[in-house]
């Protein structure tokens, strides 16, 4: 059995340490109830972590309590068996004074929960100061894909684009047919054509995205981006409007991954037929653990939002307005309704 993806653990824990928001509490209990694997993970926290609500802690000693702020200052970030060589230490330092067994593991289990109070408010503060320099770095990378669509635009007198008809696929990312079936081939073109690193349109805070090694001969003999994990990013599907006409606009052209269209077919097996569940319909971009998705805007400003639901007229962007099922071909029927797929 595979066990949970390193986000789907992260969901767990936070949902164990009380770090969760609302939204992903609801998430993390919507995963209990559906994965095994889940529950199991934390039956095994409560098991391994609950008898500590058994002790009755006495107040930290203050020498004890300043000792301990001073070397977790100095290792505060080591490893589990760092903490335990630390505790280890402390219990076989000499004493001046004579003290019981209990005396002495009283003060043991006080500099353990004095780490944990520690630890639960650090943990958290890590965890954000994290996810800022992901946003900042994922920002600046929209932001090169921006100055490749200006260059590009500049040379050819219009936005990278590969001729489509109404009813063409926009899923099959890897096809490398005649046919112009996956919306991605329309910035492969700046990969294609050296306006912008392959590597930029992997999200940094991704987990399983891949940096492409671009080779420029073999590049040029293929229409699209090899596979899912090569893009990482969702890019609008446009109407019959000239998408040209979205630069220097405030029209979203790129964001995080739609979480809608997270797991695909493979480009050549099978046809996709998609309905929409709750889930599907509220969640964030997995690329940021849901708090959020990057945005690039026509006129080349990036910003980070936390709802998926953006503008004026509060538009789902993962999302077509009235469309619960997706066969991989729908489009909007206005270009105010903002698309951003697969």
């Amino acid at each position: 059995m595979k066990s949970l993806k390193p986000q789907e653990k992260q969901l767990v824990l936070d949902y164990f340490f009380g770090l969760s928001d609302e939204q992903e509490k609801q998430w993390a209990q919507e995963l209990l109830a559906q994965d095994g694997r889940a529950a199991v993970m934390l039956a095994a926290l409560k098991e391994s972590l609950g008898p500590l609500n058994n002790y009755d802690v006495e107040q930290c000693p203050d020498h004890l309590s300043q000792q301990t702020l001073e070397k977790l200052k100095t290792a505060k970030l080591a490893s589990e068996v760092r903490l335990s060589e630390l505790l280890r230490q402390e219990q076989n330092r000499p004493v001046t004074t004579r003290q019981s067994f209990w005396r002495g593991f009283v003060e043991m289990a006080a500099a353990a929960a004095m780490i944990v109070a520690v630890a639960g408010v650090t943990f958290p503060t890590l965890q954000n100061a994290r996810s800022k320099y992901w946003q900042t770095k994922c920002a600046a990378q929209l932001g090169s894909v921006a100055n490749g669509i200006n260059q590009y635009s500049a040379d050819n007198w219009e936005m990278p684009t590969v001729a489509t008809t109404a009813n063409s696929p926009w899923w099959k990312i890897g096809d490398q047919g005649s046919e112009n079936v996956s919306n991605t081939r329309h910035l492969w073109l700046l990969v294609k054509q050296g306006y912008t690193d392959p590597q930029d349109f992997v999200c940094p805070a991704r987990t399983g995205g891949k940096a492409l090694k671009f080779d420029t001969a073999k590049a040029q003999a293929m229409s699209d981006f090899p596979a899912r994990k090569y893009v990482t990013y969702s890019f609008r599907v446009v109407c019959n409007v000239n998408p040209t006409q979205m630069l220097r606009s405030e029209k979203i052209l790129i964001s995080d991954l739609n979480p809608v269209f997270e797991k695909l077919p493979e480009a050549g097996n099978g046809e996709l037929n998609l309905k929409l569940c709750d889930m599907a319909k509220s969640s964030n971009s997995t690329n940021h653990r849901a708090r959020g998705q990057s945005i690039l805007c026509g006129d080349g400003s990036v910003r980070f939002v936390k709802t998926r639901n953006v503008g004026p007229s509060n538009d789902d962007i993962f999302t077509i307005r009235g469309t619960e099922t997706y066969k991989g071909c729908e489009r909007p029927c206005s270009e105010d309704d903002d698309f951003l797929a697969p």
